[in-house]
């Protein structure tokens, strides 16, 4: 939807302003009338009732009644016209920003593999570029992946899950030692820890949860500070706040969240203030949106603390401990 699309839609909302006023401008008219001619419509209604005719009091309150009934339609037509501009504003932008993040990671192949074409290239070299490559390559799969996931929820079987017993820890320690070494391969500096809690066994569909842990950690090395040597995070599972439940928490150095942003960043298409994060902080608005969606069909719940912008951001979600004990680990880190 372009912008000129979006602002064509003030029209209507401008002439539902307009109507309002003007219904509510007659019904405050009407009842004037009514206050200020009350003694001679009384007197009018006695002599109608003298003359044995009857006085139609009932379209009086009747014309009262739909003058309300119109107000109270116009009022609920409008906020429904309120909603649907806003949801084009943030679609478009989703696509302006969706659109960013596919050509980024596109140009980013198309130079590395242009570049894998020049002769005398050093084997190392080359299997710097053959990493770049597919690193970015992982960025555009996390991006379909997204929008795949949010058709999925809205659409009409809604999300399916197919949950199992599943040993936290070494999940996590599995998938964090396979994607720090995908992320030493591109960035020599990078520092991505695991920190191991209490023993627990949780239900969830290991894809789905995957997912999860995939886009939080996309997030925080999308977002790291260049300045501060290189990519850190640290994925740690601690227990819960509640009783039968574990956290786990993945905590960055990267852009922050500013304090009354930091339930937006969960909303579908919600995204933090740019003035206070700064444009090279702000995403496609879904990941979080996916994030919050899926852990709570898990049972769980999440969210986000930040001291402020600039200085990190921890994520944290707790599940349900399942009483099923899990099977041994599988090998199902990511590539």
């Amino acid at each position: 939807m372009s912008l000129k699309q979006i602002r064509s839609v003030r029209g209507p909302a401008i002439l539902f302003v307009l109507a309002l006023v003007l219904v509510v401008a007659l019904l405050i008219l009407w009842n004037v009338v009514l206050a200020v001619d009350y003694a001679r419509i009384k007197a009018l209604a006695q002599e109608a009732e003298e003359h044995g005719a009857a006085f139609h009091w009932t379209f009086i309150a009747l014309g009262s009644a739909l003058f309300v009934t119109t107000i109270v339609l116009l009022s609920v037509l409008g906020a429904q016209l309120i909603s649907e501009i806003r949801a084009s504003q943030r679609m478009a932008s989703f696509i302006a920003t969706f659109t960013h993040e596919l050509n980024s990671p596109l140009a980013s192949i198309k130079l590395f593999a242009q570049t894998l074409r020049r002769p005398g290239l050093k084997p190392d070299e080359q299997e710097r570029f053959l990493e770049l490559i597919l690193s970015d390559v992982e960025r555009l799969r996390g991006q379909l992946q997204n929008v795949l996931r949010t058709a999925q929820v809205d659409g009409p079987l809604g999300l399916q899950t197919a949950p199992e017993p599943t040993d936290l820890n070494a999940w996590l320690d599995d998938y964090v030692a396979a994607r720090r070494l995908g992320l030493e391969r591109t960035d020599g500096k990078a520092r991505l820890t695991f920190a191991a809690g209490p023993p627990a066994s949780v239900l969830v569909d290991r894809a789905l949860f995957r997912q999860v842990i995939d886009n939080l950690l996309d997030n925080a090395v999308k977002y790291a500070r260049p300045e501060a040597g290189g990519v850190a995070v640290q994925v740690v599972v601690a227990e819960g706040a509640r009783d039968g439940t574990v956290a786990v928490e993945v905590r960055d150095d990267g852009c922050g969240v500013p304090e009354g942003d930091l339930e937006r960043i969960f909303e579908r298409f919600g995204r933090a203030d740019p003035g206070a994060t700064g444009a090279r902080c702000q995403g496609t608005g879904l990941g979080l949106w996916i994030v919050r969606t899926l852990v709570e069909a898990h049972g769980g719940e999440v969210w986000a603390t930040s001291p402020g912008p600039g200085r990190g951001t921890t994520v944290r979600l707790e599940l349900p401990v399942s009483a099923r004990p899990a099977p041994a680990p599988a090998a199902e880190a990511p590539a």
